[in-house]
């Protein structure tokens, strides 16, 4: 039984709206101070965070695979990135290193089928940028 042919008369059969969308978690720590903010503000002191980074992708199936993309490729383009900001002092690479701020410099550098990403600091707080 061949199940990619089964699967591809399924998902043309289906009614479903086919805006499939998947995610991967990196993770990655640094430090920074949020120089634009008042004096005695807590974060314009230098602090960390372990970060919690969420890639988006939203593209259609590969109809070879039944998949949007190989999660390894996601890697392949994410992992170089985060490798610039782990164990650093984000203040250098970014003036204003904030949870947007990260965010928009992680989608820069991805190909467009990712078109969302979460930087969490936090379980309770996170910026995000869409294309």
């Amino acid at each position: 039984m061949d199940l990619t042919k089964g699967c591809l008369n399924w998902l043309k059969k289906s009614s479903v709206n086919k805006k499939f969308t998947i995610m991967k978690k990196y993770t990655f720590s640094a430090s920074h101070h949020l120089n634009l903010l008042p004096d005695g503000h807590p974060c314009a002191n230098v602090h960390g965070h372990n970060y919690d980074v969420f890639v988006y992708v939203r593209k259609e199936v590969d109809n070879k695979f039944m998949w949007l993309v190989d999660f390894k490729e996601i890697d392949k383009e994410v992992k170089p990135i985060i490798a610039k900001l782990d164990h650093r002092h984000l203040n250098p690479i970014l003036d204003v290193p904030t949870c947007e701020m990260i965010a928009l410099f992680i989608l820069e550098g991805l190909p467009e089928y990712v078109f969302k990403i979460r930087v969490s600091e936090t379980n309770k707080t996170w910026g995000e940028v869409e294309r």
